[in-house]
């Protein structure tokens, strides 16, 4: 990771396997004063001797645009509406509100979860 990046690679407290081997966890560090809270799919990682990180049961190069990884990340505003991003495209996938009502985004237009909102074709 650069001096710059906002993502880092944070050790799980309590991971310890004999004395070297340790689970890593995706952690996004926000701005000071950014109250939303960014997650990127990812299970567990172990570091190599090399400094990748490995998802054991696919051995798997982290990357979170991989399915393996969920391919997607989850943006959660404040307010707690939840944005998932496709990490490939950056495209928006859906937004989910607070109360569980969900807009899903796709090529060929906007719909959602309950029969009160329109469907809206692209």
């Amino acid at each position: 990771m650069g001096h710059n990046s906002r993502l880092h690679i944070l050790r799980q407290p309590g991971t310890t396997f004999g004395s070297a081997i340790f689970d890593y966890v995706p952690t996004f560090i926000p701005d000071p004063g950014v109250k939303s809270k960014l997650i990127a799919g990812g299970s567990s990682l172990q570091k190599t001797d090399d400094g990748e990180y490995l998802d054991l049961s696919s051995n798997h190069g982290y990357n979170p645009a991989d399915p393996v990884f969920g391919g997607s990340y989850q943006l959660t505003l404040r307010n707690g509406d939840e944005y998932a991003i496709n990490a490939a495209t950056g495209d928006l996938a859906s937004i989910t509100s607070l109360n569980g009502n969900q807009l899903d985004f796709t090529g060929s237009g906007i719909s959602a979860s309950n029969a009160n909102t329109p469907h809206a074709p692209r």
